[in-house]
């Protein structure tokens, strides 16, 4: 009850998480709410974070003083609020580049015409009216199917609405010349066929043709990596089985 704050971060939260971890701390009478925020060792430090007195759950926050964000698409147009894009940042606490490495240093970190300098992140993400920054995926996690971006996490979000399901995790399978999308789930249910068939109606329902899985797997467990993230190579192994 004598907590006050709590701060997450290093990757895409469920948001089931928010309101456990909330409903908690007020039933044992605290005060504190679970608080997201974003940063890249590129940048040393947090750069937005979410405020007890400023929040939207779902969204990373508002960046730091001395923060600043653009959205950019695949030409480096800025796009404008509500549009995903690549996340661009400049800050007084950007790197000077990567040790020994100026071609990787080069693409990470460009010059405008002013003489100010962005980094590009890699991150997915979009801003809202309010200055709020909503982080998607990594941009190298996103495939591409019939030439049309296909993002992992719209499915999987789309799969943990379900109370079944404990985890989810879509994979871009290579199929020889049929690339499709498989989705993993983590269940202990026994009506795993009756699950499968909800979830392929909600999917259908919700995602364009080219996100719906070809192939969803069910396992009681998923593999993990020793800092408990889901060890989607190993998954990948499932496929062949």
């Amino acid at each position: 009850k004598n907590l006050t704050h709590a701060f997450i971060g290093g990757d895409k939260t469920d948001l089931k998480i928010f309101e456990e971890f909330d409903q908690r701390l007020a039933v044992a009478g605290s005060s504190c709410i679970l608080l997201e925020g974003y940063g890249l060792t590129e940048t040393v430090t947090v750069n937005f974070v979410n405020l007890k007195s400023d929040r939207k759950v779902g969204s990373v926050g508002k960046p730091l003083e001395g923060v600043k964000v653009r959205i950019v698409n695949s030409n480096g147009k800025i796009l404008p609020t509500e549009q995903y894009g690549e996340i661009e940042l400049q800050s007084d606490m950007l790197m000077l580049g990567y040790l020994d490495d100026p071609e990787s240093t080069g693409r990470s970190v460009i010059k405008d015409d002013d003489g100010s300098f962005w980094l590009k992140t890699g991150d997915i993400g979009k801003l809202d009216s309010d200055g709020f920054l909503y982080f998607k995926q990594r941009q190298k996690e996103v495939f591409k199917i019939a030439g049309i971006n296909v993002f992992p996490h719209d499915i999987e979000k789309v799969a943990l609405t379900f109370a079944e399901v404990k985890d989810a995790a879509a994979l871009f399978v290579e199929d020889g010349k049929h690339p499709y999308v498989a989705l993993f789930i983590e269940s202990e249910t026994e009506e795993t066929e009756k699950l499968e068939a909800k979830l392929r109606q909600k999917l259908a329902a919700e995602l364009i043709k080219y996100s719906v899985p070809e192939q969803i797997v069910s396992l009681r467990n998923f593999p993990r990596t020793n800092v408990g993230k889901v060890d989607r190579t190993k998954l990948i192994e499932f496929i062949s089985q």
